[in-house]
């Protein structure tokens, strides 16, 4: 699978009125999760700097919070390195994101506001125009974006920031294992995600929360088919 710098800037851009620690944390946590930075690769604090820009302290900042996200690791007297993918994450993530899943579409079918529902129909137009004309690479991009709409629109800040963390490992799981099977078994933009949106827009929250769930269930599935 191609197209990791695109994939960056679309899904990890940085806001202009970031703090130094936040523009460290957005730019590494995108290096990471999109394999730009390789799983197992060391993270050097003198060439981060020069890269991104920035001192020691924000790195260091940034680098602590992408610990705690499970997206590096840090060893006294040897380093920090970018955290390995392993296949036997694919259980213990999926246990919890499908339960979850299913709580922030229920609480987003419940709770839609008219702001909320604005943006909900815009993504709505872009998940039927990726049905019209699929491609791969934004296929992927559009099923994350679409998740972390469902997460900001459930209106409960915990939530939106445990699923979060969950979807990056999973979304990075995704990108190494589309390295290793055919592109067309990563069209993960389906009627299923249409019809997820559909009814949140609806207000039907049971339906709403099967079908993430199910959803959550599929992604999983082709994970698994990856490694």
């Amino acid at each position: 699978m191609t197209g990791t710098s695109s994939l960056r800037e679309t899904l990890f851009p940085v806001d202009e009125g970031a703090s130094r620690a936040e523009r460290a944390h957005r730019l590494l946590q995108g290096e990471i999760v999109t394999l730009g930075f390789r799983p197992g690769q060391a993270l050097k604090e003198a060439e981060l700097r020069a890269y991104l820009g920035l001192g020691r302290t924000p790195i260091r900042e940034a680098l602590l919070r992408l610990s705690a996200e499970g997206l590096v690791v840090m060893h006294a007297n040897q380093g920090t390195f970018v955290a390995e993918t392993n296949f036997k994450d694919l259980g213990s993530i999926f246990e919890v994101r499908r339960p979850l899943e299913g709580l922030a579409a229920w609480l987003s079918a419940a709770r839609l506001n008219d702001a909320g529902r604005e943006r909900l129909s815009q993504m709505q137009d872009a998940v039927g125009e990726q049905l019209k004309h699929p491609s791969t690479i934004e296929s992927v991009a559009l099923d994350h974006q679409v998740h972390e709409l469902v997460y900001e629109l459930c209106g409960n800040d915990r939530l939106q920031q445990i699923l979060q963390v969950l979807l990056n490992l999973s979304f990075r799981l995704l990108l190494e294992a589309g390295e290793r099977v055919p592109s067309p078994g990563f069209a993960v933009i389906t009627e299923a995600v249409k019809d997820l949106l559909d009814a949140i827009a609806e207000g039907r929250a049971d339906d709403a929360q099967a079908l993430a769930s199910s959803h959550a269930e599929a992604a999983e599935l082709i994970l698994r088919r990856g490694f």
